[in-house]
């Protein structure tokens, strides 16, 4: 009975460490339904605007913690130039993402959006952190790239992580131990029936 203990501790511990290091590295991920502004022209994304409780489009998660701090996404929007131009390629001018409370610069600039298969580094957007709030804006004509139009309806995997990102990898310690451990018992447990 011992030994069928030990045996399922060492695959718990194994599978928990393997777990562990499958998650990914995202600081934040969601799934957004693009809707449109009926206020705003030339918007088409997800908003939620604390101070006039306006908003379009949805968030399956809008909240994400990091560095201990817990920040909620107001806004994931592209904007259009010209009032009406929704969904034209050629009249799609930037990528705006706002969350709040502000979040310090340096931080900011270690993140890299990612919509879908497509990633924008914070370091190659304008971007204003203050106290309340941070808001980070991609020029696609400055950034010379020309991304996928947003259509009312989409869904789209968005979310946040390091520009840098850690390649999750298995920490050997626990479960290379536990099998350590497994084959030692194993084998005083063979030696022991073949002193008997």
């Amino acid at each position: 009975m011992m030994m069928k203990r030990v045996v399922l501790s060492v695959v718990l511990v194994a599978s928990l460490g393997l777990a562990v290091a499958a998650q990914g590295s995202h600081v934040w991920s969601a799934i957004m339904t693009a809707g449109v502004s009926t206020t705003e022209e030339g918007f088409v994304g997800y908003a939620a605007d604390p101070e006039t409780q306006e908003g379009f489009g949805s968030l399956t998660n809008p909240t994400f913690i990091h560095a201990g701090r817990t920040y909620t996404v107001n806004y994931l929007y592209q904007s259009y130039s010209r009032v009406g131009s929704v969904g034209n390629q050629s009249d799609l001018q930037e990528l705006i993402l706002e969350f709040r409370p502000g979040m310090d610069a340096n931080a900011v600039q270690a993140l890299t959006l990612t919509v879908g298969d497509d990633t924008f580094d914070v370091t190659s957007s304008s971007f204003n952190a203050v106290s309340e709030r941070t808001t980070i804006y991609w020029d696609y004509r400055r950034l010379n790239i020309t991304p996928d139009v947003w259509q009312a309806g989409q869904t789209l995997a968005v979310g946040l992580r390091p520009t840098t990102p850690t390649t999750p990898t298995p920490t050997p310690a626990l479960p290379l131990a536990g099998v350590g451990i497994l084959t030692l018992l194993l084998a005083a447990g063979a030696r022991r029936r073949a002193s008997r």
